[in-house]
Order: C-alpha cells, then sequence, then structure tokens
C-alpha cells in the first residue's frame, strides 16, 4: 500500500487532508501486535452486540480509542456482472459465447480506464445503453447490434466486448477481417492462435452489399465533413461552456434541474458521436502506417511510425502545457499573486486570489482564459465523481508552483519536440517514388485525424462535466437533507437512481436507499483492494487463479511507446494533485497509468513508465510529442520501483531497469541531491 495523504489536525479546531511524509508512505500505520489487539477488540463488540459491527475507531500513543459501532445491515455485495463474477457480461449468456469472448480494456478510450466507483460504473452503463450503438452508426456501421453485448464491467473496471465489436465491424470494408480490428486491442496477456470469434462472422449475401454500400455512402459523407464537424462541435463547447457557467443550479427547482439533466444528456450524446470518427479513424491509418512500414522498409521501418508527428502546435492537449507555462509566467511576474499560489494551502488559494486586487486581476486576465480552454479536463473523464480543473484547480497551482521554481521555459517545451520528422524523411526517401507518395498520404490522414480528436476530444469531455455539474448539485441536496452522510458518498450512487428522482416526485430517501448505497460503498472498497485485472482476456477471469507474486530481478519490459533512452531518478507518483509539487524536472515519472489532465507534468518529465498502457493511448502520443521516452504495460513497475532508484528507460526496446537502489543512494532520497539525468534518443 502506498498512501499519499492523511485525514489530520491542520490547525485548531480544523481537521482535513494533507500529505503524508514521504518516507511513511510504504510504511504500515500498526504493527502487528497493534493488528492483533484491534482484530480481538473487534471480535469482543460483535460477541457483545450479537451481530457484525461497523466500528469506527483511533489510536494515539499506542492506545486505541473507540468512537462509535453500528451494526452491520447491507444485502451481500452483488456479483461483478449479472452473468457471474468471473465474467464482465451485463446479461446471462449461452456457453459458448460465455466462454469465447475477447474483452479488452485497452485502447478502448482513456476516459474510461481505471477503476471506477459505483456512481462512475452506472453512468458508463447509462453511456453502454444510450450512446455506445449510436456511435458505430457514426462508423458506418448499418446493425449496430444489441447494446448490451457491446461492452462488459469486471471488478470495477470497464472492457469493450472485442468479439462482439469486431462481429460488427465485419460490416466496414477496412475491417472485413476481424483481425484487423481484434490485433489492435490484444495484449501480450492473450495468443490469438487458437482464438475463434465466439459470434462468428456477419451474414454475407444481400446483407453484405447492403452493409458495404451503406458504409461506403457514411465515409464519404465523413471524408467531406470531418473537418466543418469538428468546427461545429468547438464552436458548440464554448457556447455549452459559457452557458453552464452562467447558470446557478442551486437555485433550480427539481424539475428544473430535470430538465438541464436531460438537455445535458443529450448533448453528452451528440459529442461521443461526433468524437468517435475521428478516434477510430486515427487508429485505422496508423495501423495501416504500421503494416506498410513493415511491409517495405523491413527492419529500416521498425517504429518509424512512432517517430510521424504532427506540428506540436497543432495538438490541443499538448498546447495545454504550453498555456500553462504561460499562466505560471504571469504570476512570476506579479509578486503578491506568486505568494499567494507559493504560500497558502492548495484549496484556499483560488479563495485568496480573488479577494486580493492584484489576485483579481490575474484571475480575469489569466485564469479564466486558461480555464475556458482546459478547464473540463480531469483524471479519467467518464468517472464524474473525479473534479475537473475547473471545479479545483489545485493542480494547475501545484505545476504553476513546479514550473516557476523550475525556471522551466517554453523554448524547452519546443526544442524537445523538433527533429523527429528529418529522420523520418530520411527512412522515406529510400522507397520510390509511388510507396513514398503512398505512405506520404497516410502519414497525412493520421497527422489530421489525430488533430481532429485532439481538438474535438474538448466537446467529448464537457458534455460529461456538464453532467456531472448536475448530478452533485443533486448530491448537494441529498447532503443537506440528510439523505446521504457527506458529499463522498455521492461516488456510491446509482445515477440511474439520479435520473429517476429528478424525473419524479418520489421522497428521496425512498430513491436513495441506505442500504444499496452501504452496499456499493462495501463492492467498491472491496474492488480497491484486489489486484489489477488484465488487460485483455478471453472468457472468464478467476483473479484467485490468476495472482503470482512478483518476479525478482529489477529489470521490467512493457511496450516501447516513445524511442530514447534515459537514466534518472524514479518518481512514484500515485495522486497526481497531491504529488504534482513534488516532482523534479528530469525525474523518470512512474505511475500506474496517465490520461490527458497529466500533459503539463510530461513537460518536466525525463521519461515515463506506467503499469498500463498501449501504443495509442494518449499518454504514449504525448511523450512522443513531447521526445519523452516511454515504456508503458509493464503491468507492476509501481510496485517493483521505489521513489528514487536510479533506473533506465529504454524507449526503443521497451525495458526498465533498475541499477541502483534509491536504499543504497549515498546522496540521500530524491530531492535532496539528485543524479543528473542524461538521455540520448535515436
Amino acid at each position: 500500500c502506498y498512501k499519499v495523504t492523511k485525514c489530520a489536525p491542520l490547525e485548531p479546531g480544523r481537521i482535513g487532508m494533507t500529505k503524508v511524509d514521504a518516507a511513511a508512505r510504504s510504511v504500515p500505520c500498526l504493527t502487528h501486535d497493534q493488528l492483533r489487539e484491534l482484530g480481538a477488540l473487534a471480535v469482543r463488540i460483535r460477541d457483545l452486540y450479537g451481530s457484525e459491527q461497523d466500528i469506527e475507531w483511533g489510536v494515539r500513543d499506542g492506545v486505541f480509542h473507540l468512537f462509535q459501532t453500528r451494526p452491520i445491515t447491507t444485502r451481500p455485495a452483488a456479483p461483478a456482472a449479472p452473468s457471474g463474477a468471473l465474467s464482465p457480461y451485463v446479461a446471462p449468456q449461452p456457453e459458448p459465447i460465455l466462454n469465447g469472448t475477447l474483452w479488452s480494456r485497452m485502447d478502448i478510450g482513456e476516459i474510461f480506464v481505471g477503476l471506477m466507483t459505483p456512481l462512475g460504473l452506472s453512468f458508463a452503463r447509462y453511456y453502454q445503453r444510450n450512446v455506445h450503438t449510436d456511435c458505430a452508426g457514426a462508423l458506418g456501421v448499418r446493425d449496430t447490434g444489441e447494446a448490451d453485448l457491446h461492452m462488459g464491467f469486471y471488478q470495477g473496471h470497464v472492457y469493450l466486448n472485442i468479439s462482439y465489436s469486431s462481429y460488427l465491424l465485419a460490416q466496414c470494408l477496412p475491417t472485413r477481417d476481424q483481425r484487423h480490428f481484434t490485433s489492435r486491442f490484444v495484449s501480450e496477456e492473450v495468443d490469438l492462435a487458437d482464438y475463434e470469434n465466439p459470434f462468428g462472422t456477419f451474414p454475407g449475401g444481400m446483407e453484405d452489399l447492403l452493409s458495404t454500400v451503406h458504409w461506403l455512402q457514411h465515409t464519404a459523407r465523413e471524408m467531406t465533413q470531418m473537418k466543418s464537424r469538428s468546427q461545429q462541435m468547438v464552436d458548440a463547447r464554448l457556447y455549452e461552456f459559457d452557458r453552464a457557467r452562467g447558470l446557478d443550479l442551486t437555485r433550480m427547482s427539481r424539475r428544473e434541474l430535470h430538465g438541464e439533466l436531460h438537455r445535458d444528456l443529450a448533448w453528452f450524446h451528440d459529442m461521443h458521436i461526433g468524437y468517435m470518427p475521428y478516434y477510430i479513424n486515427a487508429f485505422a491509418f496508423y495501423g495501416l502506417l504500421t503494416e506498410l512500414c513493415a511491409r517495405w522498409l523491413g527492419s529500416d521501418g521498425v517504429g518509424l511510425q512512432n517517430r510521424v508527428k504532427t506540428d506540436m502546435s497543432s495538438l490541443r492537449t499538448v498546447e495545454s502545457a504550453k498555456e500553462v507555462w504561460s499562466v505560471a509566467q504571469a504570476a512570476k511576474n506579479d509578486p503578491a499573486v506568486l505568494r499567494i499560489i507559493k504560500d497558502e494551502p492548495l484549496e484556499d488559494i483560488a479563495r485568496l486570489l480573488r479577494e486580493d486586487p492584484a489576485g483579481q486581476r490575474f484571475w480575469d486576465r489569466h485564469m479564466e482564459p486558461f480555464l475556458r480552454a482546459n478547464g473540463t479536463r480531469g483524471h479519467q473523464e467518464m468517472e464524474i465523481t473525479h473534479p475537473r480543473w475547473i471545479d479545483d484547480p489545485s493542480y494547475i497551482f501545484q505545476m504553476i508552483r513546479r514550473y516557476v521554481a523550475d525556471g522551466f521555459s517554453i523554448d524547452d517545451i519546443l526544442r524537445r519536440s523538433s527533429g523527429w520528422s528529418d529522420d523520418s524523411r530520411e527512412v522515406l526517401g529510400r522507397l520510390p517514388m509511388p510507396k513514398r507518395q503512398v505512405l506520404d498520404t497516410v502519414i497525412s490522414l493520421y497527422a489530421l485525424c489525430s488533430e481532429l480528436r485532439e481538438t474535438t476530444r474538448m466537446s467529448m469531455i464537457t458534455s460529461i462535466w456538464l453532467v456531472r455539474n448536475v448530478v452533485y448539485e443533486v448530491g448537494r441536496r441529498l447532503v443537506a437533507d440528510g439523505v446521504l452522510h457527506s458529499a463522498d458518498e455521492i461516488a456510491h450512487l446509482d445515477f440511474e437512481d439520479v435520473r429517476r428522482y429528478l424525473a419524479g416526485d418520489e421522497a428521496a430517501v425512498h430513491v436513495f436507499d441506505r442500504a444499496r448505497i452501504d452496499a456499493a460503498r462495501r463492492l467498491h472498497e472491496h474492488n480497491k483492494r484486489l489486484p489489477e485485472p488484465p488487460l485483455t482476456f478471453v472468457g472468464v477471469h478467476d483473479i484467485t487463479a490468476s495472482v503470482r507474486p512478483a518476479a525478482d530481478g529489477a529489470r521490467l519490459e512493457g511496450l516501447a511507446a516513445s524511442p530514447g533512452r534515459i537514466v534518472g531518478r524514479a518518481r512514484i507518483v500515485e495522486d497526481l494533485v497531491w504529488q504534482a509539487d513534488e516532482f523534479e524536472a528530469g525525474e523518470i515519472l512512474v505511475t500506474r497509468y496517465t490520461d490527458a489532465s497529466w500533459t503539463p507534468l510530461f513537460a518536466i518529465a525525463g521519461g515515463v513508465v506506467t503499469d498500463i498502457g498501449s501504443m495509442l493511448s494518449h499518454s504514449s502520443i504525448v511523450a512522443r510529442e513531447f521526445h519523452v521516452p516511454s515504456v508503458v504495460n509493464t503491468k507492476d513497475a509501481t510496485q517493483r520501483i521505489n521513489t528514487g532508484d536510479l533506473i533506465v528507460v529504454d524507449g526503443d526496446a521497451g525495458t526498465v531497469e533498475v541499477v541502483e537502489s534509491a536504499d543504497t543512494d549515498p546522496q540521500g532520497p530524491p530531492g535532496a541531491a539528485g543524479t543528473p539525468a542524461g538521455a540520448t534518443t535515436d
């Protein structure tokens, strides 16, 4: 366990969250003897009351203190999915389908990556039922199939049904051969040598002809409208953002909130459908580029596709890091503003800036434009319990502190991302003109789709933020009415209950059943303690049979996501907001996974290593844009590497090696006198 924050007294009469000292983050808070004493005490309490108890306790100066106890009355935890705890299916399936389905959570969209709360999972279920099939239609699929078969849920994680998706996508010419789609979503955990799709192949004959004609007509429209639709989505995002900032949801009646949620969900639907073609087409052109490079360039083409890049300024996510730097520069140039950002507690900075004349000017001139452009970003955006930057700008203030402290220059970013295309052109120049023109065309289409994907992604995640606003206003009212004990319990609600509550006049206490809320909380806590489930698997997965001790040794293998080789000190980051200010420029970021919200940290990272990831995950793309060596999908880097270890990251070979343990570093812990990091890139 690696614990970054704790609840502790901050000042007389005030308790809040604060950091755990770095040296204590991996240290148990109780000794074995204390654990035995606490267990014996819990058994005595259970025996005294004659039933299982939920006990609140504390320890001070080695002495345990009991605060309160209450009986556990919740029903037993439900299985991971209706079809059984070992399968992601949400409905019972025939044995051949149950045991033969290929499931994946690799490259299915970073908004879904990672463990989700009950509220997040239920919102993902809403997406499955009401949005995802229409997203398939946006790709030119004539028969979009059954909503319940497209996705699944396992141990709090969202999975895509690759078997069913490839079966339906066989209606489209580029994915007529199911292997073209299936291979893009399979990690090394699965061997496809003997795999057969349990759904078979899509019907031929007239059905095939109709589907092909439909796809051709749809694709022709898409290619002519993709740029204009992107601009329409950008304009709509700004309008909806400004409109939302002008609303006061606290003054709305229950019926008015229902109308607002209905409107937001409609826009949520449209933005996801608009975004999906850019997302999938970027994958398709990248896959074609990889195939052509291997066929025409052989060993010279290995990794070429990873070096092909668009102009950095065209990527909206990378642009956000430059904009954070600009805000940091503005703060640095105003001593009063910089003092507030550097010295005040994170949770108070926004308020104190607005109360200070200089701070208010800074907020109006710099923070407001930045938040309008980037404020709806956040960690794992489909998980609506996570605040966005505009809801909680603490992470931005952390990055301002970091950029100012490091004297970081925007020129560093620009220099870092330059110089890749020349190498690409040299390799391409060896090809005959016809083949070079084909590759140039594929590269241009990939670059265009990547750019449009980045641009429209902001519209897609803004639509989620709008829904979040309404849900949290409902949660605020439930806390005020005593239905929820605190705002933390919003995470354990069911999204369908929120919709049902707003749509009717039933009492909140009846809609939001206390037993179900507690059961959801306990199931989520159970999922948090489980090992990370695999990225891909076939059929069912038994976590108890798959757990194996981590291999000894200090060499890890993963996917080579961004080329280059670097030696540097590792920094484990579990909580982005709380730990951003600890990260030193040039350190190697080691974390479970990243998404777009981590981009400002990439600008100062020497390298990136993750437990989860793929070649086309957002983090890998940004790492390549920043010219940061990166290895992803190492499975357990966060468990086998410690903060302060000296490690070698080889982004060409896909390996990470610990060459010196932090325990043996004569210079002390990271941050005291870190080893200089050097990188050589090809």
